[in-house]
């Protein structure tokens, strides 16, 4: 609450195995974690922004989407070694 009082319209955290947890000025969810036997967490906040914002931006009113987007992305990320050569491609997501 503290960060939309200051007029921040979204706050998004992320919360590893435990999820992601968002809030507007309208609404708060906490959106679970897809439960895989991560390796290496190497490249899962980048992986979760930029799936996230990739699929926020095609459906700009679903955020629960978009995070749950990021979320898979992520899982997928976190099940092998690396940074680069653990961020899935976009087939891979779709087919979680």
């Amino acid at each position: 609450n503290y960060f939309l009082s200051l007029g921040i319209k979204t706050v998004l955290i992320t919360l590893g195995k435990q999820g992601t947890y968002f809030a507007t000025k309208n609404q708060s969810q906490h959106i679970e974690a897809y439960k895989v036997n991560a390796i290496d967490t190497t490249a899962a906040g980048d992986t979760f922004i930029g799936a996230f914002v990739s699929r926020l931006n095609k459906s700009q009113d679903n955020l629960a989407d978009a995070i749950d987007f990021g979320n898979k992305a992520s899982s997928l990320t976190v099940q092998k070694h690396g940074a680069q050569a653990s961020i899935p491609l976009l087939e891979e997501v779709n087919q979680v």
